[in-house]
């Protein structure tokens, strides 16, 4: 019976929302965007252009009785599904795929939990990551798969991109997502920018073919909580931790210093961010992690690696007013990557920690970050692991509520 069930309810899908009698085409995907403790949107790319649809159901239930739509004809499919309760285990369906795949709702209780962070997993040129992404990050989304996390950060730079021609940039996109593709359909995968994926020319003095910011919306779909920086500044929660993704490397080709806005917080988010953080306190969050790209600190002791691109580099001064608000709101961490390599710092109460290299063939070693919230102690736990899963007891920092 639960074998008809299922039959028919994939047929049901394909003829409500597939275009005529036209085959469905999976390219990507699914892929978990925002999972809060009552919705979820669900991504996966296709072909032919159509109108999504995601049916779904409480794990263990023998009919798929709830059905969601996207909102627009695409073929970069984004459905939210809404009204959910919290920490519950979902199933759903899309159109083209007959596997069951499966969610679990955010709790809004203390809680235990895990969470993996990384960033700067590209490799050295358009032409390998078009092949396929450096397997050092390969093996770390598929160690990561094993920490049963219940969602993923990725700091940027997710792949070379220096290539002003939007189909060359399609294609990383795919190349990319079908990387995180084990860990992204299992959970939440998200996402701060970095400077390559928004970056698509070979020098400053080029202008890119298209706005990257647009594109990356498109091929990843993530919240729309603050205007002008839709899809790249948004925050949520998980349990009594409150997260936040910033902007430090959002293409603006009309501001000129710092040029294309790269590399720096603007007047705008740091407004935003000291009201959500401060909302964030309100509501009894027992932790703050922000997550950016670019290193707001350098040590001068660093490798000139020929790019200076950080937010103490660009403006000091800017980068001060966003690390006060941190400060002032008593931000555990704030979590990046940029410099592809490992380091811990503090300054005025708050942890810089940068990611290390997480798969790029340029830096080393390969490296990301496995945190656990005890609940039940009121600490976070960071924990450097490598490609192999190896953990590195040298790195390691407790946060104490």
């Amino acid at each position: 019976m639960i074998t008809v069930l299922f039959l028919i309810a994939v047929i049901s899908m394909a003829s409500c929302s597939g275009p005529g009698n036209q085959e469905i085409i999976v390219k990507n995907g699914p892929r978990l965007g925002l999972v809060t403790a009552t919705e979820a949107v669900i991504n996966w790319d296709t072909f032919p252009e159509y109108r999504g649809a995601v049916s779904y159901r409480v794990a263990g239930e023998a009919e798929f009785k709830g059905k969601a739509l996207s909102g627009e004809v695409t073929n970069r499919q984004s459905v939210t599904i809404n009204n959910l309760k919290p920490k519950t285990k979902y199933e759903y369906l899309i159109e083209g795929d007959q596997t069951v795949w499966s969610f679990t709702t955010a709790t809004t209780d203390t809680a235990s939990f895990v969470f993996v962070t990384m960033a700067d997993n590209r490799g050295q040129s358009d032409t390998e990551d078009l092949i396929g992404l450096p397997v050092a990050f390969i093996n770390i989304i598929n160690d990561a798969v094993k920490r049963d996390s219940v969602f993923a950060v990725n700091a940027g730079d997710l792949f070379y991109g220096k290539n002003p021609n939007i189909d060359t940039f399609r294609k990383l996109y795919h190349s990319f997502k079908t990387a995180i593709h084990p860990l992204a359909s299992k959970i939440p995968y998200y996402i701060s920018p970095g400077n390559h994926e928004m970056s698509p020319f070979t020098s400053s003095s080029h202008t890119p073919g298209f706005d990257p910011v647009q594109l990356f919306n498109t091929e990843i779909h993530q919240p729309a909580q603050l205007e002008g920086y839709e899809g790249t500044v948004f925050s949520w929660n998980y349990g009594k931790v409150h997260f936040v993704s910033i902007a430090t490397n959002q293409f603006n080709p009309l501001v000129l210093t710092p040029l294309h806005a790269m590399y720096y917080v603007s007047d705008a988010q740091i407004s935003w961010l000291d009201k959500d953080l401060k909302k964030a306190k309100i509501d009894g969050a027992e932790f703050i992690f922000v997550f950016g790209h670019a290193n707001a600190f350098r040590d001068p002791a660093w490798p000139d690696a020929g790019d200076l691109g950080d937010l103490e580099y660009t403006d000091i001064a800017q980068r001060d007013k966003f690390w006060n608000v941190l400060v002032a709101n008593q931000v555990n961490a704030y979590i990046c990557g940029h410099r592809h390599f490992f380091d811990v710092s503090t300054h005025g109460g708050v942890v810089q920690w940068m990611n290390g290299n997480s798969g790029s063939v340029v830096g080393g070693p390969n490296q990301y970050t496995v945190w656990t919230v005890n609940g039940t102690l009121k600490t976070v736990t960071a924990e450097l692991v490598d490609d192999t899963g190896t953990k590195d007891p040298t790195k390691t920092r407790t946060f104490t509520k």
